[in-house]
């Protein structure tokens, strides 16, 4: 798997760690990822 660095404003990081601390996801990767699998889905 590729590795890329991202920044995000405070704001959307803070959604991101809340989402991760829920454990609703494992990391901020695994989440990104499954975001722009969902983007994928909606433009087909």
């Amino acid at each position: 798997m590729a590795r890329q660095s991202t920044s995000f404003t405070k704001p959307n990081n803070e959604w991101l760690k809340a989402h991760v601390e829920s454990e609703e996801y494992t990391s901020k990767s695994e989440l990104g990822n499954n975001l722009i699998r969902q983007a994928c889905e909606q433009q087909k």
